[in-house]
């Protein structure tokens, strides 16, 4: 068995459009053997069962050679492309149902004002 690392942290920069600044990241690792298991959850804030988002990945250990690289760029050479196609997707059936829309500028503006007065409030 292998350790598992876990971590939570703020989240402090803006990811999506239709999830707003007030969240927190929740990492949960594997120490990595042979095979690797990564999990992260976004909550709202210290609500632990307010899930918006569960995102995991895993793998196994594969020696990194020249070879192996090439091999995966031409198994997978739209992977990329596929993967951004699938996020604007899924964004235009949230924007369809009307989900909150989370400008960017209206975020960075509420972030720099949340920074200073944790500043003052020393």
């Amino acid at each position: 068995t292998h350790a598992v690392l876990t971590h939570r942290r703020d989240k402090g920069f803006y990811v999506s459009p239709f999830i707003g600044m007030a969240m927190q990241y929740r990492f949960r690792l594997r120490v990595p053997g042979e095979k690797l298991s990564v999990m992260i959850r976004e909550t709202a804030s210290e609500e632990a069962d307010a899930e918006l988002l569960i995102a995991t990945l895993t793998g196994q250990r594969r020696p990194l050679r020249d070879r192996t690289l090439l091999l995966a760029f031409i198994r997978y050479p739209l992977m990329t492309l596929k993967v951004m196609a699938g996020i604007h997707f899924e964004a235009l059936r949230l924007w369809r149902k009307g989900a909150t829309f989370y400008s960017r500028d209206s975020l960075a503006a509420g972030q720099s004002e949340q920074k200073s007065e944790q500043v003052t409030g020393r």
